[in-house]
């Protein structure tokens, strides 16, 4: 098997490689316009990053990462149903993340990835339920 890092930032590549993860290259690309083939990848994960830039930027990313992946793990905050969950988890979280945050936690996610082709097949939680992990499939054409 093959593990591949992708960042526009040379800075988190400098981070992420003093981790000294075994097999894994970092490779610095745009995930909007990723350097691979339709298909490269058995999977394609997004870890903490749809939150952290612009809606229409999130589009371009799910549609690229529809490009090269039939299946999507989408790992980000889990945004509560219940009011005052909701309030206090993007209160908190809005003291610390960037100005997209808001944006994001205002917004569907299961929505966002069927817009993109996708549908969750399995979910887990962690930290308490304050994060989410979604396993997604790329729909067929007819929607199944």
């Amino acid at each position: 098997y093959e593990v591949m890092g992708i960042d526009l930032s040379e800075e988190m590549l400098r981070v992420a490689k003093k981790k000294k993860y075994e097999d894994v290259r970092f490779v610095m690309a745009d995930a909007t316009k990723m350097p691979f083939e339709n298909d490269y990848f058995d999977f394609a994960c997004i870890s903490f990053g749809l939150h952290d830039m612009p809606h229409e930027v999130r589009h371009h990313v799910l549609d690229e990462m529809r490009r090269v992946s039939e299946k999507i793990i989408v790992v980000d905050y889990h945004i509560p149903k219940n009011r005052l969950h909701r309030w206090l988890h993007v209160s908190f979280a809005s003291l610390y993340e960037s100005k997209y945050y808001q944006d994001f936690a205002k917004r569907d996610l299961e929505e966002l990835l069927r817009e993109h082709g996708f549908r969750a097949v399995k979910e887990a939680y962690g930290l308490v339920d304050f994060v989410r992990i979604l396993l997604c499939e790329r729909k067929s054409f007819e929607g199944k």
